[in-house]
């Protein structure tokens, strides 16, 4: 079943910064999401997720 969501989260005074985005056509999933590590480097990850390949995912 086809969906989407999406969410965000930022709070400059405790450092927290996140986000997440995903989408579906019912048979993809493609996602991408978004957290501020401890150090200050900003972690992003993008992936897509089905029944042929399994969940791949990219580290940035």
């Amino acid at each position: 079943m086809p969906y989407g969501f999406d969410y965000a989260v930022q709070d400059q005074y405790s450092g927290v910064d996140f986000s997440q985005k995903e989408e579906s056509d019912g048979n993809v999933v493609t996602g991408e999401y978004r957290v501020q590590l401890p150090d200050g480097r900003l972690q992003i990850v993008t992936y897509t997720a089905d029944h042929e390949n399994g969940f791949v995912a990219d580290v940035r």
